[in-house]
């Protein structure tokens, strides 16, 4: 996944945070997680989710996008093989 280029100039928008994981500066308008220790910027969110996510939350994301059988797929793939007499 590529970064989102900030184009703005500086002295027009001055940052009122920064992302917790990155420590990229966080402008007026941005979009961002907001965590009970701050922000998490829109590039950070998908790999911090992964790390902090417990293992209850990780089943509900993948029972609810009805990703069951992918995951079963994955799950299992290192072991899958062919049985023979």
């Amino acid at each position: 996944m590529g970064y989102i280029e900030d184009t703005r100039e500086p002295e027009d928008n001055p940052p009122v945070a920064s992302c917790l994981e990155c420590e990229e500066p966080l402008y007026s308008g941005d979009e961002v997680a907001d965590v009970p220790a701050g922000y998490i910027c829109i590039n950070c969110k998908t790999s911090t989710a992964l790390k902090h996510a417990s293992k209850d939350e990780l089943k509900d994301f993948i029972t609810s996008n009805n990703l069951e059988d992918k995951f079963g797929i994955w799950f299992y793939e290192p072991y899958v093989k062919i049985l023979e007499d």
